[in-house]
Order: C-alpha cells, then structure tokens, then sequence
C-alpha cells in the first residue's frame, strides 16, 4: 500500500457500507412503490440502483488495492454505516428517506475527498469527488418529485 493513500478504514469502509444500504434503499423503492409517480419511481430508482452497483464495485476494489479489507457481510455492511435501513419502501416517506441518504452519502464523500486530499491520494480523492455528484443529483432527482407545480 502506497504511503500516500486514505488509509482510515473507516472513511473508505464507511462510503463503500452506506453506498450499499442506499443501493438496497433503491432496489426496494424500486420495487414497492405504489402510486400516481410509480412509473417515474421506478424509472428513476432502476438507473440509480444501477449506477450504484458499479460504484460499490469500484469503491471496494479501491479499498483493496489500498490493502484495506472490505465487508463480507450484510452483518458488516450496517455495522460500517450510520445509514439506517428502510422500513417500509412503498410511500411518500420512502422517497423522502431515500433523498436525505443521497445528501448523507455526499457529505461522506466530501469528507473522504478532503482526508483523501490531504494526505495526496489523487484517485481516491477523484472517486470521492464523483459520488458527491452523483449522490446529489439523485437527491436533486428525488426531491423534484416533491415540487409544486
């Protein structure tokens, strides 16, 4: 592991947890939705869910080319985030819930982009940077369901 890199198990480890308990969020709000937006819901919720698949692929292979472990468990997935399950993926509340977790998520990676920055871990900072975008276009997305007209 090169002396350069964000080697904090828990910035990395975290962004890579809550990236995927946002993606179970997605992948069960796609699939239970139930309403007048549900075509859009689940349109919207299918190219999130799948953006998100290959962003966790890509964050974990990072941690591991940083010699870093990643989870290997559900059990660990929520042990390493402070993101909190749905409980219920067909309502109004869902949504809402699902759009504050993508602004949760920048934060996390403005943060990791910051550590990641500071110690000259370019590629790790690069990939930070990007899930900021990411997660708050999908929480810009969200929300605009949410507008009056």
């Amino acid at each position: 592991m090169a002396d350069n890199s964000v080697n904090n198990d828990h910035s990395l480890r975290e962004l890579v947890a809550q990236t995927f308990v946002i993606y179970m969020k997605t992948y069960a709000l796609h699939w239970n939705y139930e309403g007048q937006k549900f075509f859009g819901v689940h349109s919207m919720t299918e190219a999130q869910y799948e953006e998100l698949a290959a962003a966790i692929d890509v964050l974990a292979e990072r941690m591991r080319a940083m010699g870093q472990s990643t989870p290997v468990s559900l059990r660990q997935i929520l042990e390493s985030s402070h993101m909190r399950e749905l409980r219920e993926a067909s309502d109004e509340q869902a949504l809402k819930d699902l759009a504050k977790s993508n602004r949760q998520i920048s934060q996390l990676a403005a943060s990791v982009a910051e550590m990641a920055e500071k110690v000259g871990d370019h590629y790790t900072h690069d990939l930070a940077v990007s899930r900021i975008g990411v997660h708050d276009k999908h929480a810009w997305m969200i929300e605009s369901f949410f507008k009056a007209h």
